[in-house]
């Protein structure tokens, strides 16, 4: 049985697979992928190695090398029983081991997996990375148009409502109305004014109280000449007696012209009572006109700075749009150049750390060592036998007394006497 056996060899190579990092990590540059990271990407590749699209790819290499023996009906199925590929535990390393009794097509078999399968990482990055800019550099042509076509939308807009800016106070119709309301606000504090200016000269002209000086230079003066011709008087009438002033020309001609003073200042009072009445009537009349005009033309225009403020409304919601679509595309061109940069970064590695070489040597069996353990084996095994025999037969039988005798006559001997 042990020289009956086929004689094996094997071919073993050791990769060490590093999986392309995703697209949603290539902003850290600084990071290497790991085993550790990506589990599930790394496992994956290990099973890729022993996968029948590409030993298809292999088996084509080797025919059109003309390395590839006859393999029976389904060459990639023997491919596939030739090889196996275990994982290193705690690494990203591979060993991918080629067996089987075709000493000359292993070392070949396993060096073109290794070929072929770091060109199908190569190409399917390639592949991945194209469709990946593809993808995203639609999105921003996409995105290019839509704020295109948003921006002129948006002027579209602001010329039809003749819209300035986003700031109330620069565009017309609401610093209209703010003007208006800051001059309808003056008007009415103006009118309040005048009301009570009006009030109180009426109430000072039913009083009698008159015009105060300090509102009429000339009734001012009137009342200056006759306090210091009545001070002229008090002084006469310290020094002299009444019987002596009512016959001294001059003092009696005093008492005329203070007489005359008064009377002067009095009807200077009421005409300035009069006068003050009719201003004050007058600006009352002019402040009520201004209140009533401000009024009417702020009722007019708080509609259409209700309007506008409705379209201003509208347009800075389409503003918001138009700056979110900014945002995203100036995102997405951002993350189109972090994807060229690290394209490098990203890229998949498979480094062979030690390549298949053809051996002198078989791999199995060991002819001489298992013919010594099967003789060995035998050995014991018959030992075992004996042993066994022995056990089931028991003792050795005890001869009776009288097989020691001399021969007896066979009658004796097969038939024994009765006692």
């Amino acid at each position: 049985y042990v020289y009956s056996r086929p004689a094996e060899d094997r071919s073993v190579t050791r990769l060490k697979i590093s999986p392309a990092v995703g697209v949603a990590e290539a902003t850290d540059l600084t990071k290497t992928p790991s085993i550790q990271d990506h589990p599930e990407d790394f496992l994956t590749e290990v099973q890729v190695l022993t996968s029948r699209p590409l030993l298809r790819d292999v088996a084509a290499r080797l025919k059109s090398a003309s390395k590839l023996p006859e393999l029976g009906a389904d060459p990639i199925q023997a491919l596939q029983g030739m090889l196996s590929a275990e994982p290193v535990e705690g690494t990203q390393v591979v060993q991918l081991t080629a067996s089987g009794s075709l000493q000359a097509l292993l070392p070949d078999l396993v060096n073109t997996v290794v070929a072929a399968y770091q060109q199908r990482v190569v190409d399917t990055f390639v592949d991945h990375a194209s469709d990946t800019y593809s993808e995203v550099n639609a999105g921003v042509n996409t995105l290019q148009k839509q704020i295109t076509s948003k921006q002129a939308q948006i002027e579209s807009f602001r010329k039809r409502y003749n819209i300035v800016s986003l700031e109330r106070n620069e565009n017309e119709v609401l610093a209209n109305i703010q003007g208006l309301s800051r001059n309808y606000a003056d008007s009415s504090q103006r009118l309040a004014q005048a009301q009570g200016r009006l009030q109180t000269l009426k109430g000072s002209a039913k009083s009698n109280n008159g015009l105060h000086a300090k509102d009429d230079p000339t009734l001012a003066n009137l009342e200056q000449r006759v306090s210091t011709l009545r001070e002229q008087l008090r002084d006469l009438q310290r020094r002299y007696t009444p019987q002596y002033l009512a016959l001294d020309a001059d003092a009696v001609a005093l008492q005329a012209r203070i007489a005359d003073l008064e009377q002067q200042l009095n009807t200077r009072r009421s005409t300035g009572n009069q006068e003050a009445l009719a201003e004050a009537q007058e600006d009352y009349s002019s402040a009520a006109a201004e209140v009533s005009r401000l009024r009417r033309d702020l009722e007019e225009n708080r509609k259409n700075a209700g309007e506008f403020a409705a379209h201003l409304a509208a347009y800075k919601v389409m503003q918001d749009d138009l700056d979110h679509l900014q945002t995203m595309e100036r995102a997405a061109q951002d993350r189109l150049m972090k994807l060229r940069a690290s394209e490098q970064e990203r890229a998949p590695r498979v480094d062979v750390i030690e390549g298949a070489a053809p051996t002198a040597e078989r791999w199995r069996p060991d002819y001489t060592r298992d013919a010594l353990i099967s003789v060995a084996g035998s050995f014991v095994f018959g030992l075992f036998g004996v042993w066994f025999a022995e056990f089931l037969g028991g003792p050795a039988p005890v001869r009776a007394e009288f097989d020691r005798l001399p021969m007896a006559p066979p009658v004796l001997t097969r038939f024994p006497a009765q006692p």
